[in-house]
């Protein structure tokens, strides 16, 4: 393949780039990965055309996502580690080695972390510890983490059997998903995380559990509350690239438009399922954006979800959306444009 035909390839790639959902990204690998391939782009036109403007450097202060993982949470990170901060964490994890490395981790975000591959000992330390949260690795060999879970949520106690479980697996089957369910597992985090994404669920979860109480209590709170967005953190993580933020705000529009859509649809043939997993892809957008209104209206719809509640409920909690959401996309192309002006 000649030089030329491959950038005509190249081209291809990049409308591809285009069409691709962020949306299990965080705001900083989205931003990394749309920079690497503009640099990647230049680097090879280049060489191909002898343009003098090299970019063979440009991405040598910039932090990858793997290197993030091992890193205290910079203040202005979306995931702030004072959401998860003084936490007690239990973990349940066979490996000596991923023991170490996400006590490790966990500890960086300001956590008080209890470590077991035993499910007694484990048990144990849930009479005699006031713990938040429980981490599960799946695949243990001596008990695996669907029966560990089994047993928490058997137990006489209201704060034990009730605690918040995050599956840690290094892949997640249909009949996992399940399983997961049926033994009262609440989410699942793929291996290898980034701490990022591991704090966004802990702080997640621990949000839901703390508002599940009031679910049913009126909306009233979160119509009066100030609609905010806020591009500012998303802006820094792209390194002050205004053009590199428009474009990461159009994919979040796309998504945005995909999920008023889907839950429509949902919501008119009761397909609960397919309702809770639109809510759960929006999330992570919502976060990008700062968008803190609009996420706790798709937390409570997807918590409506799992928790059964009337269809009409959740029809209502989608409406709410509908407003709110107008209100926030014109905060969201006032910001944008504020920035620009800025710059």
């Amino acid at each position: 393949m000649n030089t030329k035909d491959l950038l005509s390839k190249l081209s291809v790639l990049e409308a591809l780039l285009h069409d691709f959902s962020y949306e299990e990204l965080s705001g900083q690998e989205a931003a990394f990965l749309k920079k690497s391939f503009d640099n990647f782009k230049k680097d090879l036109e280049t060489m191909v055309y002898g343009q003098k403007e090299p970019t063979a450097n440009k991405l040598e202060n910039t932090i990858e996502p793997q290197e993030s993982s091992n890193k205290i949470l910079k203040p202005e990170n979306k995931y702030k580690t004072s959401v998860i901060q003084g936490l007690r964490i239990l973990v349940f994890e066979d490996n000596s080695l991923s023991q170490r490395l996400i006590e490790l981790q966990l500890e960086q975000l300001g956590c008080k972390v209890f470590v077991t591959d035993n499910a007694a000992i484990g048990l144990q330390i849930l009479e005699d510890k006031f713990i938040d949260i429980v981490l599960m690795d799946l695949r243990m060999p001596l008990m695996s983490g669907f029966e560990v879970s089994e047993l928490i949520r058997q137990s006489k106690d209201e704060r034990i059997s009730n605690i918040p479980i995050i599956a840690l697996s290094a892949d997640i089957s249909l009949l996992d998903k399940e399983k997961c369910d049926h033994v009262g597992i609440n989410d699942f985090v793929l291996k290898p995380y980034s701490v990022e994404e591991l704090s966004f669920k802990i702080a997640e979860r621990t949000d839901r559990n703390q508002d599940r109480s009031s679910f049913e209590t009126s909306r009233k709170t979160l119509s009066d509350t100030i609609q905010k967005v806020d591009l500012t953190p998303l802006l820094k993580e792209c390194e002050g690239d205004i053009g590199l933020l428009k474009d990461l705000v159009g994919l979040f529009k796309q998504n945005s438009s995909e999920f008023i859509e889907v839950a429509k649809t949902a919501i008119l043939s009761e397909d609960i399922e397919k309702l809770k997993f639109a809510a759960h892809k929006i999330k992570n957008g919502l976060a990008m954006v700062g968008a803190k209104k609009l996420r706790a209206l798709v937390i409570r719809i997807y918590d409506g979800c799992e928790s059964k509640v009337d269809i009409k409920e959740l029809k209502a909690l989608y409406n709410q959306y509908l407003k709110d959401y107008q209100i926030a996309d014109k905060e969201i192309d006032g910001q944008l444009d504020l920035l620009k002006r800025k710059q």
